[in-house]
């Protein structure tokens, strides 16, 4: 009779710490699966805000190996303490009865430099402003396109060069046009380049993701639009290319091998010119956005001969950067 009573205390000691440790492997079953859904959830909502720069908000993920999860969105418009380029994600997950939170602050990057320094960036020797053409205008205040100016505005040097030398050989070449090149600071405004560029990486970059490659010798017939507003595009030229006549177009233009535009040209966004490309604009041009050019052999490929009339927008170089698959958030804090 005693055993039975020993061996029943025994057994039901047993089991409690059966039950138990089963409680405890539950409860940390889904503290890890909370945790890691959270993480990943995170991760989902990075990539989805990449694609889709303006989500925002609360977004609520279907659910996952078990997991329900949401992710709010928060920049700048609603938390001043973030930069323009700055989101913070809250992610909540649940598995079960157990819920965990992941909180993470992450930078927007993207193959279109977010921090503009000029109007015209030039990388590599000024030998001469001959390329500027002979009638030009550079303005590095903060213009919408088509005009007005954006408010708020801020407002870049109209050229930036590699060193000091080089600004003061730009200003010494514009001569008596020194007061076409305007923006922040004082006429003519030139500052020195602070920023590395990669022109190789971005280049190929721009590439991977191209909406045309043009990569042979030809020529084509004018009227060509290469992107709107609402559908900006990527144009990568690597061949020789000329358009017999007037171009225009918005989003990316990267060139490393010829463009010849015999007519007018109108662009809204970024140019990009490497070592090796050349854009020659035998018509009136006018630039809203950015462009940055890397000098070569025979100097800068950039070439204007007729009227060119070139301005800073902010809001140009958004659009390339919002509407086209060139960005992504990089994570730069993460608490758990």
């Amino acid at each position: 009779m005693g055993f039975l009573v020993v061996f029943g205390t025994l057994k039901s000691s047993i089991n409690k710490t059966v039950q138990s440790l089963t409680r405890n492997l539950v409860s940390s079953f889904e503290d890890y699966s909370a945790r890691d859904a959270a993480g990943s959830s995170v991760l989902i909502a990075l990539r989805k805000i990449s694609k889709d720069n303006d989500l925002r908000g609360t977004i609520t993920l279907p659910p996952f190996s078990g997991a329900s999860a949401t992710v709010t969105v928060v920049d700048s418009t609603t938390d001043s303490t973030l930069a323009r380029n700055e989101v913070r994600l809250l992610a909540t997950a649940s598995v079960g009865s157990t819920s965990r939170k992941v909180k993470v602050l992450a930078k927007r990057e993207s193959l279109v430099p977010q921090d503009t320094e000029a109007a015209i960036g030039l990388k590599g020797a000024v030998t001469s402003v001959d390329f500027l053409g002979a009638a030009f205008l550079i303005d590095g205040h903060d213009w919408l396109p088509g005009g007005p100016l954006a408010s708020p505005a801020d407002s870049v040097p109209g050229v930036s060069a590699s060193s000091a030398a080089d600004s003061t050989a730009l200003v010494a070449g514009l001569g008596p046009s020194w007061n076409q090149v305007q923006g922040a600071g004082p006429e003519p405004s030139i500052s020195t380049l602070k920023g590395t560029y990669d022109f190789n990486r971005m280049f190929q970059g721009f590439r991977s993701v191209a909406t045309r490659i043009l990569s042979v010798r030809t020529t084509i017939g004018g009227g060509q639009v290469w992107g709107t507003r609402a559908q900006p595009e990527v144009t990568i030229i690597s061949g020789i290319v000329k358009v017999a006549g007037a171009t225009s177009g918005v989003g990316v233009l990267a060139v490393d091998g010829s463009l010849t535009v015999t007519g007018n040209f109108y662009w809204e966004g970024f140019i990009l010119v490497k070592s090796a490309g050349s854009i020659e604009l035998q018509g009136n041009s006018t630039i809203y956005g950015g462009l940055l050019c890397e000098s070569g052999p025979a100097g800068f490929g950039f070439r204007s001969q007729g009227s060119m009339s070139l301005y800073y927008s902010s809001s140009s170089l958004e659009t390339a950067r919002s509407k086209l698959d060139i960005n992504y958030f990089k994570p730069y804090a993460w608490y758990e």
